[in-house]
């Protein structure tokens, strides 16, 4: 494997959200990267953004990092805002003779 490419985008609003019927706040699911986003919780590990939402929704937390599009499609209450985060993506591709060295 080589490294093809790579940019970088910001990503959708990243949200502390949480379900409805969660009155404490105790443990949050999140994928490890914007873990620092709930340093004050006890943190459930979710492979995505994505997937902090569902646990959220679940059950299997009491709120989530996760993006504001997760949020609304779960249904979640957004407690706070962090705003879109620069992340840097990375393509890579199988060695060959056909790819230009970068």
């Amino acid at each position: 494997m080589q490294l093809f490419d790579s940019f970088i985008m910001p990503t959708h609003s990243m949200v502390l959200a949480k379900r409805n019927n969660a009155d404490e706040i105790k443990t949050v699911a999140t994928h490890p990267a914007p873990q620092s986003l709930a340093h004050q919780y006890d943190k459930i590990f979710a492979n995505s953004n994505a997937d902090a939402a569902v646990l959220c929704n679940a059950e299997k937390a009491d709120a989530c990092i996760t993006t504001s599009v997760a949020a609304n499609r779960y249904k979640l209450r957004i407690i706070e805002n962090f705003g879109q985060v620069p992340m840097a993506f990375l393509l890579h591709s199988l060695k060959s003779a056909h790819h230009e060295k970068i």
